[in-house]
């Protein structure tokens, strides 16, 4: 859609994409979420050919970004509401590097909490890399400190 032609460093693209959302979209691209074996898998290509047609008539860089993460938002909205109904699971913690797109948590957390959801976001630690790399730290102490018997 004419953002982020070459990526030169992990997430520009991304980045790239949240910096061009425009204001006051509430349109989404459709799409489709099927059960398969013991998983629910989301099926994106009506979203990849809702961005195509939006492309070929022309909409802004901007509404397509808007409508792309709209639909990101359904989607989590979608599958969180499935898992729900299975498990009976009434909390959400939103995590890892796609959190850290403020668009996204500005929306699916209003989204959530208004299906009844109780919504946790990072605050202490950071939801990409960082926080992964203190998890494993914090796995591998409580295993040594278990096999040493401390």
């Amino acid at each position: 859609i004419g953002v982020c032609e070459c990526a030169t460093y992990e997430g520009q693209p991304a980045i790239e994409l949240e910096a061009v959302v425009a204001a006051d979209v509430e349109e989404a691209y459709p799409f489709a979420v099927a059960r398969e074996g013991d998983r629910w898998v989301v099926h994106f290509s009506d979203t990849y050919r809702g961005v195509v047609d939006d492309l070929q008539r022309g909409a802004e860089t901007g509404l397509i970004s808007a409508k792309f993460h709209n639909t990101i938002v359904a989607v989590v909205a979608d599958v969180v509401s499935r898992v729900r109904e299975k498990t009976g699971l009434e909390r959400v913690c939103l995590s890892g590097g796609v959190f850290q797109n403020r668009y996204l948590c500005d929306q699916v957390v209003p989204e959530l909490e208004a299906l009844g959801f109780e919504v946790y976001e990072q605050s202490a630690v950071p939801a990409n890399d960082g926080g992964i790399a203190l998890g494993q730290a914090a796995v591998a102490r409580a295993r040594t400190t278990a096999r040493n018997g401390a």
